[in-house]
């Protein structure tokens, strides 16, 4: 057997090293920027659910009123359209006004929090007609990514009084 033939050298598994720590490197450096991706997939989960379900809400008890005047009268029927079965202590705000609520819990503690704006009109040419207009983020702050969420409820009763 001759010495020196079988076998690698040193210099060659210390490279064959260098080459799999680099390797092992890279792949741990992408495990920051996927744990941030997946927790920012949960925010604009909660956010999407957010916004369908106060929407929803909102075109359910706006379908109930079947008065003209409770319609009409935007205060009558901002306490009919915002009620607790939508989701607690959401409300009308104005442009400018952010809310902040803890969702999919009500648990203030919570780690997933969505902010909104939630902004009621009316077409003065079409007094049978509101529309809703929900701006929602994930988080508690930072960059408010707008997620927009738009309905329109229309006055299905006879307006006549």
């Amino acid at each position: 057997m001759q010495a020196g033939t079988d076998g690698f050298s040193l210099i060659e598994i210390a490279l064959a090293m260098l080459v799999f720590s680099l390797g092992v490197v890279v792949v741990f450096g992408l495990f920051p920027f996927a744990m941030e991706a997946g927790r920012q997939s949960v925010r604009d989960t909660h956010v999407s659910m957010f916004g369908r379900s106060v929407m929803e809400g909102l075109r359910a008890n706006a379908a109930k009123i079947d008065n003209w005047n409770t319609w009409s009268n935007f205060g009558s029927f901002s306490s009919t359209v915002f009620t607790p079965a939508i989701y607690p202590n959401v409300s009308a705000t104005g442009s400018g006004v952010t809310n902040l609520v803890p969702y999919p819990t009500q648990d203030p503690t919570a780690e997933t929090w969505v902010r909104y704006t939630l902004v009621v009109s009316n077409d003065v040419s079409r007094p049978d007609v509101r529309s809703f207009l929900l701006n929602a983020a994930g988080g508690r702050a930072g960059e408010f990514r707008g997620y927009r969420f738009y309905t329109e409820v229309y006055y299905q009763a006879d307006p006549t009084p």
